[in-house]
């Protein structure tokens, strides 16, 4: 489950549900502050795809929603791992990030950790080797709008997964997870 509190004490979930007080919500729901299922959040039919789920959450500054997780579609439009909604659940359709894998390391990618910096890009980190047709493994870094942001090139090595992030006051960048090269400097799990 994760949990991403809003504005009026109201709280967005995602996990692995179908059902919230006894209306549909696959994956994705926003709570009021008792706790009960806030009616006007609606993700439409929610997340979709086999063991579909929710596991990473981030607000941005002008209300929208980033998830990332196990899933293939958003309401019904293609999606892989990764989707933004509006501040009323609704998808966004402008914003359609490709994750792909050229090797079978999980059912398909996805966004397992995302996290926000000041301009408002968005870094991203998974099970995945290119966005938008680009090779990325693990780690990119999103313009606003959802396009890669070439300028951010992490390359990886040795036993090369990310598992953490975290972004500093300063603008840095910190990573932790099983890599011991990053752009063929030796760091060992962290960088």
């Amino acid at each position: 489950l994760s949990v991403l509190p809003v504005i009026d004490g109201k709280t967005i979930i995602g996990g692995y549900f179908t059902t919230i007080d006894g209306m549909s919500r696959h994956g994705i729901a926003r709570l009021k502050n008792d706790g009960s299922l806030d009616v006007d959040f609606d993700p439409g039919s929610g997340i979709d795809g086999d063991f579909s789920s929710v596991i990473t959450l981030a607000g941005q500054k002008d209300g929208k929603i980033l998830m990332g997780g196990y899933f293939t579609s958003v309401n019904g439009a293609p999606r892989t791992g990764l989707a933004r909604l509006g501040p009323n659940g609704s998808l966004d359709l402008f914003f359609n990030p490709h994750l792909a894998f050229d090797e079978p390391i999980a059912p398909f990618p996805f966004a397992d950790r995302i996290a926000l910096q000041s301009d408002g890009k968005i870094l991203i980190l998974g099970p995945f080797t290119s966005v938008n047709g680009t090779p990325r493994r693990g780690i990119a870094r999103l313009n606003p709008n959802g396009t890669l942001d070439p300028s951010f090139s992490t390359v990886l090595t040795s036993n090369n997964w990310i598992y953490s992030l975290a972004v500093q006051d300063d603008g840095k960048i910190v990573i932790g997870g099983s890599f011991t090269n990053v752009n063929g400097i030796a760091r060992n799990r962290i960088a």
